[in-house]
């Protein structure tokens, strides 16, 4: 079996059961009739009489939608916001709030089927109204408008929040190239592995300029750069600051919301891109770090340091790069609990089903390959 997991994305898995795995449980796994049932993994196994008890201490939760004989396969749990396609929740009515307010947002924007569960404040208001929308579109727009983000937790929990409320940004966990450097520091864990730094420029954007409000006489609001021109890196042919402008078209935005959303476009590309991939050995680094945590990284030929971040590691001092993780591939190994979840309907009633895969699991060996720095652009 084989996870990936992807910031805000939908991600995806695949699992192999062995031949000789039993008619009466193949029936129960028909993806016909237990299609978008889960398939939960666990660090240990334990005993699948806990049923749901089982989702808070789960390691992956993932939604089940395709099978061929004993190979099953599909999505992450972000896959109840939309899937890839986009098809998920759908508001033919328009999606809108009273009064635009982060809270309201909130309410308005947690899919039904999922439980309520990290909410932060937020000052502000962003009073709009989509028509004829899926959940995904807006759900992004007033994330990006008020600096939050979301996740689907593996106990199918919805959070929403500001970033430092969901996910770890502390590093407890230190990416080093050598083997020999790797090893635990009272709480700091040492993740040894090959790292390709691949970068670039292609989406720095200088100024956005935001068109908004009515399209024959449009209000253009420009993005405020934070750096001046003067200490900008990049120039033009003639040596001034770098002109590279984006155009936005937001016709149906609040009034009085333009400047905050143009600034946060822009600081969604005003740094290189850095797609860093770390491929490592230690198969479950999600037990020290999460996608979506910060992490340290410490690969100086690769370019990969901070000179003005000192960090005593195992007894010298290194200065590593502070780079978030976006996404992870993983094995499931032997040794991990692996169980399908269902309803069924017994009497008229829709009960949950819990089903012991663990011993017709193929278990994979294999690495972990970690994605590090910015999304790649080609997901979602």
């Amino acid at each position: 079996m084989t996870v990936t997991e992807r910031l805000m994305g939908v991600g995806q898995w695949s699992l192999d059961l062995v031949e000789d795995t039993p008619i009466s449980v193949l029936d129960r796994l028909d993806v016909r009739t237990s299609g978008f049932g889960h398939i939960v993994v666990t660090p240990v196994p334990v005993d699948v009489a806990l049923g749901d008890a089982i989702l808070p201490i789960a390691r992956y939760t993932g939604v089940y939608r395709e099978q061929d004989r004993v190979s099953l396969g599909g999505l992450g749990p972000n896959m109840w916001v939309a899937d890839s396609n986009g098809k998920g929740p759908f508001y033919a009515e328009g999606l809108s709030t009273p009064d635009g307010k982060f809270a309201d947002w909130v309410t308005r924007l947690r899919p039904a089927q999922l439980t309520p569960g990290i909410t932060s404040t937020i000052a502000g208001w962003f009073p709009k109204t989509y028509f004829g929308t899926n959940l995904r579109d807006p759900l992004d727009e007033v994330c990006l408008y008020f600096g939050a983000e979301w996740r689907v937790t593996p106990a199918l929990a919805f959070d929403i929040g500001k970033r430092a409320d969901l996910f770890r940004v502390d590093p407890v966990a230190v990416v080093v190239a050598k083997e020999s450097e790797a090893g635990r520091d009272l709480n700091v864990q040492g993740i040894p592995g090959d790292v390709s730094a691949p970068r670039d420029v292609k989406n720095i954007v200088r100024r956005v300029n935001l068109y908004s409000g009515d399209q024959d006489a449009p209000t253009v609001t420009f993005s405020t750069p934070t750096v001046s021109d003067a200490d900008f890196p990049y120039r033009g042919p003639d040596g001034s600051v770098l002109r590279m402008d984006q155009r936005y078209e937001s016709w149906d935005a609040p009034v009085g919301s333009e400047a905050q959303y143009a600034n946060n476009l822009q600081n969604l590309n005003k740094l290189p891109h850095e797609e860093i991939k770390l491929t490592t050995r230690q198969y479950d680094i999600g037990q020290n770090v999460e996608v979506g945590d910060n992490l340290w990284v410490f690969d100086p030929l690769k370019g990969i340091r901070d000179l003005s971040n000192p960090v005593d590691y195992r007894g010298v001092t290194i200065y590593p790069e502070i780079i978030r993780c976006v996404g992870y591939t993983w094995p499931v190994r032997q040794g991990m609990g692996v169980y399908f979840r269902r309803f069924v309907k017994v009497d008229g009633s829709w009960v949950v089903d819990w089903i012991d895969l663990t011993n017709y699991v193929e278990f994979e060996t294999g690495d972990t390959s970690v994605e590090i720095g910015d999304k790649p652009r080609s997901t979602r």
